[in-house]
């Protein structure tokens, strides 16, 4: 979900949304870099059907937790790399999707 574009007219609740969703968002990729890095078939993995793409990340997940129940040393299996990843894509707002951002913003009193 990207953040409210910011033209310095943002209310208070719509800069707390925009902080809240940059927060989690830095939480997701920090979290994905960990998978990728030790399971590193995730960095090229191809999957044109969402139900899958969902099913194999939350596998590496329970995989991921059962290495940390282990002991399994995670240090040891991450390499450093330099993330090729595309830039994020910007997409046009739909109506749909604002409305729902909108909605969000109302929760951040």
């Amino acid at each position: 979900m990207p953040v409210i574009k910011d033209n310095g007219r943002l209310s208070e609740r719509q800069k707390r949304f925009n902080q809240c969703v940059a927060s989690m968002r830095q939480l997701v990729e920090r979290t994905i870099g960990h998978l990728k890095g030790r399971f590193r078939r995730l960095r090229c993995l191809h999957v044109y059907n969402n139900e899958t793409a969902v099913k194999i990340i939350a596998a590496a997940c329970v995989l991921h937790n059962i290495c940390i129940s282990t002991n399994d040393q995670l240090d040891d299996f991450i390499e450093h790399f330099n993330e090729q990843r595309p830039q994020n894509q910007i997409v046009p707002n739909d109506e749909d999707g604002v409305a729902f951002r909108n909605r969000l913003v109302e929760l951040f009193d």
